[in-house]
């Protein structure tokens, strides 16, 4: 019972971080990337796009790969062990591409910059 609670909430984090849902990308994913690139240009101020599509990247796998994981872990038998299949890592591949180009777009037009540059016009 245990192990298919923690699968549970492992799946559920795991779906927070997905982009299967519309609203996460507002309230959770771009928040952490933005995050992230933020982070990045404080090491070279140039690295903030960079950052932010290597956090989002990196949110939107983790959560694909947590769903696939507390998905297993709720659904295995004792003893039955998980794997991944190739056109599984194909979706979850292609599904992060199509939203980064999404994200590439917002950094594009200039709706998302470094919060400095929304007060001083940069």
């Amino acid at each position: 019972m245990r192990k298919k609670t923690i699968s549970g909430i492992i799946m559920a984090i795991g779906f927070l971080l997905s982009p299967l849902s519309w609203w996460n990308d507002v309230f959770i994913n771009l928040p952490l990337a933005y995050l992230g690139g933020v982070f990045a240009s404080l090491v070279f101020k140039d690295w903030f796009f960079p950052g932010v599509l290597v956090t989002y990247w990196l949110t939107n796998i983790l959560g694909f790969l947590m769903i696939h994981f507390g998905v297993n872990g709720l659904t295995l038998r004792e003893g039955e062990t998980q794997r991944f299949h190739k056109k599984e890592i194909i979706v979850y591949l292609v599904a992060t591409i199509v939203y980064t180009l999404a994200i590439f777009v917002l950094f594009k037009r200039g709706i998302v910059k470094l919060p400095w540059e929304y007060f001083m016009g940069g």
